[in-house]
């Protein structure tokens, strides 16, 4: 049987899609724990992780290293919504998705 990721259906001559997650947080919060948790249940899990972090004060964006993400800063000048989420695809490169 073929499967399907989000409409993506997979043929038997197809190769696995290689997926990456960006994540741009700014004092993510205690609530953090549960995105991690919930990344860390997928049954597709990404290659690489980056977390892309806006000078955050409260501590909590070090609880992504428990998922071996890679940590990029980004200026508080800097962050732009749209900038920011450009900036890790292109970090992100040579994916076939990145989220």
């Amino acid at each position: 049987m073929l499967s399907t990721i989000d409409g993506l259906k997979a043929t038997k001559h197809s190769r696995r899609l290689s997926v990456a997650l960006c994540i741009p947080v700014r004092n993510p919060g205690p609530g953090v724990r549960t995105l991690i948790e919930g990344i860390e249940r997928q049954s597709l899990q990404p290659e690489r992780i980056l977390v892309l972090d806006s000078c955050s004060t409260d501590g909590f964006v070090k609880e992504f290293r428990n998922l071996g993400a890679e940590y990029h800063l980004v200026a508080e000048g800097e962050f732009d919504h749209g900038g920011t989420r450009r900036l890790g695809t292109e970090l992100l490169q040579g994916f076939d998705v990145v989220i």
